[in-house]
């Protein structure tokens, strides 16, 4: 069973043609395109939290995230930048602390009482 917000991400159909997750870089089209999609995504926060926790568990993780391509690892696709996924690996680590912090921020917000 998916997690629920799998079901408001915007790379699912109609999006789920585009290249997703994928040995093999996509092209510059597509990643444009995919980019665009996740721009708009309400969920790439989760999406970015997800990808850290499976790596976190020792999970193998590769393909385009949260706006972020991310290469596999060498082991599973020798074409693959070390380089590059550490890149990538930080941008989504970021993105998903980003996420946290607004959350706490929101939650933060709607604890606050004004004075009545």
């Amino acid at each position: 069973m998916k997690p629920h917000w799998q079901r408001e991400a915007a790379c699912r159909p109609p999006n789920h043609h585009l290249p997703w997750i994928v040995e093999a870089t996509p092209s510059i089209e597509d990643r444009a395109e995919m980019g665009l999609i996740c721009a708009d995504c309400p969920v790439q926060g989760d999406c970015a939290e997800a990808v850290v926790q499976r790596l976190a568990a020792g999970r193998m993780v590769g393909g385009f995230y949260a706006g972020v391509w991310l290469p596999w690892p060498p082991s599973a696709a020798p074409q693959s930048s070390s380089l590059g996924r550490r890149r990538a690996l930080d941008t989504l680590r970021q993105k998903a602390l980003d996420s946290e912090r607004e959350r706490v921020l929101a939650g933060q917000h709607q604890c606050v009482r004004t004075p009545g």
